[in-house]
């Protein structure tokens, strides 16, 4: 499974347990997957009916690896009994071509909260790549779009007033970030589509 994954994504690199103990504590994960710039994700995989999974998985949240990083969540994988009957290489052709993979995600908490997903290799993928956001990163983007939001409400609680000279609707940008502004420092804003109702048009903002 590690191979089949490592294949999926150009960014990112999956390894097997014969990586080698990487979990502080000489812990080792059936599989981790890195990327530049995420957070470390473990993927737990056991034959249905995979009684012991879970405690597998939760043993795994919030571990650190040798190198200080924090896991930024665990995929629990249920494979069907089938595939013990399989040797390498029908293994990897099974996966890639498999939908009755079972499969929830805890980073912490777990979801769905009951029960399991049912998909493929490429939705593992995807659960994967969705819990390795750090969660600091997804609250920064909260607070930012909470900034925005405000901001968006006061131009059109504002009226015309807000048009520049030219008569047309100026920049939003996110409160916490126009004392940078103000200050010569720039900050990167993120574009969002909103609507411009006093401008009689959609912009780019």
């Amino acid at each position: 499974m590690a191979e089949v994954l490592d294949g999926m994504r150009h960014a990112w690199r999956a390894r097997g347990e014969r990586m080698g103990r990487v979990l502080r504590g000489g812990r080792r994960p059936d599989i981790l997957v890195t990327r530049d710039g995420r957070a470390p994700v473990i993927i737990e995989t056991e034959f249905m009916p995979a009684n012991t999974l879970e405690a597998d998985v939760l043993e795994r949240v919030d571990a650190e690896t040798t190198t200080e990083q924090r896991v930024g969540g665990v995929v629990g994988v249920r494979v069907p009994d089938r595939f013990k009957q399989l040797d390498g290489g029908q293994i990897r052709d099974e996966l890639r071509s498999s939908a009755d993979l079972e499969y929830a995600t805890w980073s912490p908490d777990r979801f769905p909260e009951r029960g399991w997903i049912t998909g493929g290799l490429a939705d593992i993928a995807e659960a994967a790549e969705a819990v390795s956001v750090p969660r600091m990163a997804v609250d920064d983007c909260v607070d930012d779009m909470s900034d925005a939001v405000d901001a968006i409400a006061e131009i059109i609680g504002g009226g015309g007033a807000h048009k520049n000279a030219e008569g047309n609707c100026p920049p939003v940008v996110p409160k916490g970030k126009r004392a940078d502004l103000e200050n010569g420092r720039p900050h990167p804003v993120q574009r969002i589509r909103v609507p411009q109702p006093h401008c009689g048009r959609t912009r780019n903002t």
